[in-house]
This record gives structure tokens, sequence and C-alpha cells, in this order.
């Protein structure tokens, strides 16, 4: 589901909350070496998406936090915040070359994702363990 997170709804916070769980400790994220994405350029996304997105020229960016129980991809349009809340049980990831390709439900995100940086690769394999461990039912180990 796609959230207008720019001002602090407790409504939409608890639905966010419900679906991917709370946001990571303190002492999570530093075991963890951090939970979010560096910043991210978006190729192409499905329309509902595009709407969320500036249409103007200007890049279009966006980032990914890691949550207990899925992602939140964060985006926005001029003063405007978004966020596409993805459990991980209905997260599609899919990387080819210099693009990573997120599937959820009926929307889709096209990623640059640049495969010599380091900062990425560590940051894909961290989404990609998390995601695995929920599947499978483990408990979250930072660092394990």
């Amino acid at each position: 589901m796609i959230f207008d997170l720019t001002y602090r709804d407790k409504h939409i916070l608890l639905e966010v909350e419900k679906q991917v769980g709370k946001p990571f400790g303190f002492t999570q994220r530093f075991k963890m070496n951090g939970n979010g994405s560096p910043g991210l350029m978006v190729s192409d996304c499905d329309p509902e998406i595009s709407s969320c997105l500036p249409s103007n020229g200007t890049m279009r960016k966006c980032n990914i936090e890691l949550r207990p129980a899925g992602i939140i991809v964060g985006f926005g349009k001029k003063q405007q915040n978004f966020g596409w809340v993805i459990p991980y049980n209905h997260l599609s990831v899919f990387y080819s070359g210099n693009s990573l390709n997120l599937y959820a439900d009926k929307h889709h995100m096209k990623l640059y994702w640049p495969a010599a940086s380091a900062a990425h690769r560590s940051f894909l394999s961290k989404l990609l363990k998390h995601r695995a461990d929920f599947l499978l039912g483990c408990s979250f180990q930072p660092n394990s």
C-alpha cells in the first residue's frame, strides 16, 4: 500500500506498523550497520507510484528502509512524502545488470542499482537475508 507520510497521522502509523513492524531500535540499527539504503534513482514504476513522483524533469529518487516484517520504499513529490509499505511475504525482488526491480501486489518499481557500489551490495544482501529469515520463520539475529 502507498501511504502519504507527510504528516504524522496516528492511524497511518499504526497501519504501517501492523504491516511491517515497528522501526528497529538504536542498538539493532547499530548492530546491523544501518537499516536504510543509499539514495536510489527510479527508472520506471507503475502509474499510481508515478503520480507520487516529480514529473517536471527533476530527479526521481527514493530510499528503502528495512523493518522486521517488510520494507518501506520512501519517495516524495514537492513537499509531500510517500511510503510504499511492502510486507516480506508480498515482496518479489529481481536484480539484473544495473537495475533492481521490486514487485508487490499490483505495484512495481525499477531502480537504478550500481553493481560496483559496496554500499548497494551490502544493503541488498541485508535485504535478502532479512526477507529469507522472515519467510523461514527465523528470529532476527543481527550480524549472524
